[in-house]
C-alpha cells in the first residue's frame, strides 16, 4: 500500500487531494503438489520475501483447480502456506494454480501443476 499526496508548488492551494491504493501482490514461490489422495492432495508453497514485500502478512492465497479440459472445478481462498482437498474423482487428472491477493487485487499466477488422483481408497491387509 502506498500514499500519494499531491501538492503545488505554484499555486497556493487549499486541500490536497490524497489517493490511497494497493499495487499487484508479488505472487508466492515454491508452488508445489506434497501429495496426492484418491480424491484430493496436499499443496503446500511459500510467501514471497517480506523483504521486498511488506504487505506479504496480509495476503490471501487463491488456488485453483481445473479439470483437464481446463474447466475451472473450484477455487479456494486461504491465508495458510498449505491447502489440502478431498472433492475430487480418483484416477482423474487435474491442474493447479495459485495467485497471492490483497484488497482483491491479485497477483500473476504460480506455473500450473499437473497432478492425478489415485485409483483406490484402501489397501487390501489381510490375505484371505
Amino acid at each position: 500500500k502506498f500514499m500519494v499526496k499531491l501538492t503545488s508548488c505554484d499555486v497556493v492551494a487549499g486541500l490536497s487531494k490524497i489517493i490511497s491504493a494497493t499495487t499487484i501482490p508479488n505472487r508466492p514461490s515454491n508452488f508445489r503438489i506434497s501429495s496426492t489422495y484418491f480424491n484430493g492432495f496436499t499443496a503446500v508453497w511459500d510467501p514471497p520475501s517480506v523483504d521486498t514485500d511488506p504487505n506479504v502478512n496480509d495476503y490471501q492465497y487463491v488456488i485453483t483447480v481445473s479439470n483437464q479440459q481446463g474447466n475451472e472445478i473450484y477455487e479456494f481462498t486461504t491465508t495458510s502456506l498449505t491447502y489440502t482437498t478431498h472433492r475430487l474423482n480418483p484416477d482423474t487428472s487435474y491442474t493447479v494454480f495459485l495467485k497471492s491477493q490483497i484488497n482483491d487485487v491479485v497477483s500473476d499466477s504460480t506455473p500450473q501443476v499437473t497432478l492425478r488422483t489415485t485409483t483406490t481408497t484402501c489397501l487390501n491387509f489381510l490375505d484371505l
